[in-house]
């Protein structure tokens, strides 16, 4: 019983940190396109970095990209990337 007790902690984990990422990332998005303030190379690298984070989060604890990234390849062609 208590290995089940540890997965569900570990998932509950998960999506706590995934949920905090999103809204770090949130807020500096806000305030970079709605506050009269200039974002710094180590803001906007900080930045990138969460957002890499969250799409390793994504493919590896969420399964939600496929392990041939093909979506990650659509995606980032979407971005011009």
């Amino acid at each position: 019983m208590d290995e089940l007790k540890n997965k569900s902690d570990i998932k509950k984990q998960d999506y706590s940190d995934f949920a905090r990422k999103i809204k770090d990332l949130k807020n500096w998005r806000i305030k970079g396109d709605y506050d009269n303030v200039a974002i710094t190379i180590d803001q906007s690298r900080k930045a990138v970095g969460l957002a890499d984070e969250l799409r390793k989060q994504l493919k590896n604890t969420f399964k939600v990209w496929g392990h041939n990234n093909t979506s990650m390849t659509n995606y980032r062609n979407c971005l011009g990337s």
